[in-house]
């Protein structure tokens, strides 16, 4: 049977517990699987189990001695899969190019003008890392893209093939059992607070909620570089009673957030696939969300939310107020979001992600 190289990050959140699944279901079918994880956790390493769990040297794997790792790593394992994501894919990539792996996956979860509106890169630089992207995605075998538009993306920005492309949505378990009951005049955002998220267009629509649902109150689970300008615009508009900022959480938190909201905001101008969208419906919670990216992909109109258009905060404030105080609206919105959740993004489809991996591998 065949080894796999999974590279990703650690933590609480789904991307680390798809991969998890992702390798325990390959595991399960008689392969070795080897999870590559940031040296930063070296107290999740478990070197003898399968999957077995390793660190990178670096906090981050892109330094010339992560690619001395990795390549003593494939002499030893012989893998015949190697997946590289986020700051992993240009080593796993790469390396797995010159040490003959047959299978290389670079797996792509943010969209490029995401990349240009959150980041304060330089356009020269950000022209570069261009180009080097597109070199080294010649060396990966196949790309997979966390959604339809950010695979549209990779072909039109990189030059990525189509026939080199797949998509493969992050799959995510069951929410934990929830025993609070939704507060009509909860409105949730969970993310991260940057310039692409869109969240000074949530603050801008929140007076105009606030007229129609005078308790209404806003909560902002996460932290990001835009924080301090988002409570200061939040005092501007002399909303802050409105708005409680609450910083970073575990995800066990965010669903026992999510289970007590009445709606869930999420007015990103740029997303490829939001993961707290996908959180949102496998709690039967409707959510409020921009047209934008691969929202459209998550969130149907109509029948498991609403899509807006992004930067309309006067089309944010109108639908989310329709749900406030449409109860039956939202029952109907939230049971449609569980129902979608199980059937395209639960965990228990694993094995079909499993099953295109090994389609991937050499007879």
């Amino acid at each position: 049977m065949a080894c796999f190289f999974i590279a990703t990050f650690y933590g609480d959140g789904s991307v680390f517990r798809y991969f998890s699944s992702l390798a325990g279901e390959l595991v399960s079918r008689g392969h070795r699987a080897i999870i590559l994880l940031d040296g930063q956790c070296r107290d999740a390493e478990d070197r003898n189990g399968n999957p077995s769990i390793l660190t990178w040297p670096s906090r981050r794997p892109t330094e010339w001695r992560d690619a001395r790792f990795l390549h003593s790593l494939i002499r030893r394992y012989d893998p015949a899969c190697i997946i590289g994501n986020f700051a992993a894919v240009n080593i796993c990539t790469l390396v797995g190019w010159f040490d003959r792996v047959p299978v290389r996956v670079a797996w792509t979860h943010t969209l490029s003008k995401a990349i240009e509106k959150d980041g304060e890169t330089p356009r020269w630089k950000l022209y570069l890392l261009k180009k080097r992207k597109r070199l080294v995605y010649r060396f990966a075998t196949h790309i997979v893209a966390v959604s339809n538009a950010l695979a549209e993306d990779q072909r039109l920005v990189y030059g990525v093939p189509a026939g080199k492309l797949s998509v493969l949505r992050i799959l995510l378990s069951d929410p934990p059992a929830g025993h609070a009951r939704p507060d009509c005049n909860k409105v949730l955002y969970a993310g991260r607070l940057s310039p692409t998220k869109g969240l000074d267009v949530l603050l801008r629509a929140v007076p105009l909620i606030r007229e129609a649902c005078p308790d209404v109150i806003v909560e902002f689970l996460g932290d990001g570089p835009m924080r301090r300008e988002y409570e200061a615009l939040a005092r501007s508009l002399r909303i802050e009673d409105a708005c409680a900022f609450l910083g970073a959480r575990p995800i066990s938190e965010v669903y026992e957030r999510l289970a007590a909201a009445a709606v869930m905001a999420a007015p990103s101008i740029h997303d490829s696939f939001p993961l707290v969208t996908v959180e949102a419906s496998s709690a039967g919670v409707p959510v409020v969300a921009s047209n934008a990216g691969g929202i459209p992909e998550i969130v149907v109109d109509g029948e498991t939310g609403f899509l807006v258009p992004p930067l309309d905060p006067d089309a944010l404030a109108e639908k989310i107020i329709l749900l406030l105080k449409n109860e039956d609206l939202r029952r109907r919105f939230g049971q449609a979001a569980r129902a979608r959740f199980e059937s395209i993004f639960s965990i228990r489809n694993v094995p079909a992600h499993a099953d295109f991996l090994e389609s991937l591998l050499p007879e």
